[in-house]
């Protein structure tokens, strides 16, 4: 027993040793971070003397483009790459430190350490590796260059990384909050529709038929477009006919539906479940049956396909309004645009952006 919890304690210390996923990904960004800003100063800092050099007259293209300045990109990647390393060390020791004064003054000492290391870097490049001498001048640039650096690498390289992961972020939200509503879309209607099945199996074995085939389109509707950002109006067309011949036959005369769609509309593009979520948010929201049917129109205007619905509000219904929401966001990250909503005294129509194929 003794050794299994020996065993147990050191699987434990070194899986608590072991960075975390997340902290793989920080410390991965944080170095592309890095060479990003060490490759830049080097193209920069020179770029800058030289150009500044020659307005003044001090200097001709000539001799802007002589090899020696190879020497000068790569002093300042690496003074960049040395300071860099500086300030990620130092930036460690900060923050494993437990005392809160010192804490606040270590950052200090840190940025006078820089601009001290990038001055001695200074010197002993240009007067040990290469013979040409610092001006003072030079080196109080330097200095200020060292002083700036986390705000030049937290401001622009940082930045493009965290925006690259923020969209990846964005994306793995999109496709989760998709696989959820398909995920939602499927148990409940699969459930409602075999119990109908059950129904008309034995009474109407050829319904029973053309009701398994108008299910299994829209489950193989799902999975042909489940990974795709876009899908053609047609497909999406198709899979809701078989939706609503679907409702039809669980509650007969409950609905009245009307498709009117403008000559090659079907070519369109569109959000894939965007038809289904407008249908499920209409049967949520509203009373329907053979006395009072719900009316559903399906129509384009230009580059729109139009859902309306007439208005027979349920009372007390429990609802999130996350799928309108869910569409409105997927419409927007793909498309760029947005799914409107207008409400009258005796209809609801959901506007839903159509993308030409060409």
């Amino acid at each position: 027993m003794k050794s299994a919890k020996v065993i147990v304690q050191v699987i434990r210390q070194r899986l608590l040793a072991l960075p975390t996923r997340r902290r793989k990904k920080m410390l991965s960004r944080q170095n592309k971070a890095d060479i990003l800003a060490a490759c830049s100063i080097a193209i920069a800092l020179p770029a800058y003397y030289k150009i500044k050099f020659l307005l003044d007259g001090q200097m001709t293209v000539e001799q802007m483009l002589v090899p020696a300045a190879v020497y000068e990109v790569v002093f300042a990647f690496l003074l960049a790459s040395l300071l860099l390393l500086l300030y990620r060390v130092g930036s460690r020791q900060i923050d494993r430190h437990g005392r809160p004064a010192l804490r606040r003054l270590l950052p200090l000492f840190l940025v006078v350490a820089a601009a001290s290391v990038a001055i001695a870097f200074t010197r002993f490049f240009f007067n040990v590796v290469v013979d040409w001498g610092s001006p003072a001048s030079f080196e109080f640039d330097v200095a200020v260059l060292a002083v700036l650096l986390p705000l030049i690498v937290s401001g622009v390289a940082d930045r493009i990384f965290l925006e690259g992961e923020a969209r990846a972020a964005e994306q793995a939200t999109l496709i989760a909050r998709f696989e959820t509503l398909k995920a939602r879309l499927s148990p409940h209607f699969l459930f409602n529709s075999l119990n109908t099945l059950v129904d008309i199996v034995e009474e109407d074995p050829k319904l029973a038929v053309r009701f398994i085939e108008e299910l299994a389109n829209i489950y193989r509707y799902i999975l042909e477009h489940r990974d795709e950002q876009l899908v053609p109006l047609s497909a999406e067309i198709g899979a809701i006919r078989s939706l609503l011949y679907l409702l039809e036959s669980r509650q007969p005369g409950a609905f009245e539906f009307d498709f009117s769609l403008a000559p090659g509309a079907e070519t369109h593009q569109i959000v894939p479940l965007a038809l289904q979520t407008v249908v499920e948010n209409a049967l949520k929201h509203n009373a329907y049956s053979a006395a009072s049917p719900l009316k559903l129109k399906v129509f384009t205007d230009d580059d729109q396909l139009i859902v309306e619905n007439t208005l027979n509000r349920r009372e007390n219904v429990d609802s999130m309004e996350s799928g309108l929401e869910n569409l409105r966001t997927r419409v927007e990250h793909v498309c760029g645009k947005t799914v409107q909503v207008t409400e009258t005294k005796t209809t609801y129509s959901v506007r839903v952006p159509l993308i030409s194929a060409a």
